[in-house]
């Protein structure tokens, strides 16, 4: 059986792959196993909700329980990769910034100490969109959806919220640098949104799971609007910043 984790940060396509994983017969996949919020976790866990808050009906069983958050994570993730299963491969999700501290952080070096796990790894290429998308969802409670995106939303973001979001969704856990090439297969979400079904075709060939004819997300793209659109105050931010790092962000994606 092949062990597996697909991480990477918020909004940079995890979970439309998730949705992919969940359904592929050969794989055992479960969400965000070690998200901060316990009921959450939970819910995961047993396969009843996946990314987080989406909520799958009918669950499709096999569900285990959850790591409590003082509950070292090795023991955790023996009996996790250790249950009887018919499927080729078996995984969840990890994002980067999740299980960073406290009881649960030993979940990385675990995972990269052990050869037989393979790591996908999600990336967005522009910083601005995943800050843009970060806010939007949060301010309209809608994180993913499988039906037409909703009338469009602008929004104002503060500077120092905006300083926040781009040290957060900048970071990538140290761990991954330690990975070997041949256990990490790196998907670009820009590639997702233009072939999601030669992505979903690579994942599985990287799993040594059958590739289907053709894969379509479960989950449609939300945001209607460009960054400079939706972001109200884009023009004074990107003044405020000019010539600092958090400038290079708005050059980066005037320049794409």
């Amino acid at each position: 059986m092949q062990k597996f984790v697909l991480t990477g940060m918020p909004r940079t396509g995890t979970t439309v792959l998730s949705g992919a994983l969940l359904h592929h017969p050969d794989v055992l996949f479960y969400g965000e196993l070690f998200h901060h919020n316990i009921k959450v976790r939970a819910g995961e866990a047993a396969r009843r909700t996946l990314g987080a808050g989406w909520k799958l009906d009918p669950p499709p069983g096999q569900g285990i329980k959850c790591c409590p958050p003082q509950m070292p994570a090795a023991a955790y993730l023996k009996a996790l990769f250790g249950q009887p299963t018919l499927q080729r491969a078996l995984g969840f999700k990890l994002l980067s910034d999740q299980a960073t501290r406290g009881s649960n952080s030993d979940v990385w070096d675990c995972l990269v100490a052990d050869q037989q796990v393979k790591f996908i790894e999600t990336r967005r290429r522009h910083l601005l969109p995943v800050i843009c998308s970060f806010v939007r969802a949060s301010m309209t409670r809608c994180w993913h959806t499988n039906k037409a995106p909703e009338a469009a939303v602008t929004f104002v973001i503060t500077a120092d919220e905006f300083v926040r979001l781009a040290d957060r969704f900048q970071y990538r856990h140290p761990a991954l640098a330690r990975l070997a090439s041949q256990r990490r297969l790196v998907i670009d979400y820009e590639a997702i949104e233009s072939d999601f079904s030669g992505c979903m075709a690579r994942l599985f060939r990287f799993l040594g799971v059958t590739v289907p004819d053709r894969v379509q997300p479960a989950l449609k793209k939300i945001a209607t609007l460009s960054p400079e659109q939706e972001l109200r105050n884009y023009r004074e931010l990107k003044l405020q910043f000019e010539g600092s790092a958090y400038g290079r962000i708005f050059e980066d994606w005037e320049g794409r």
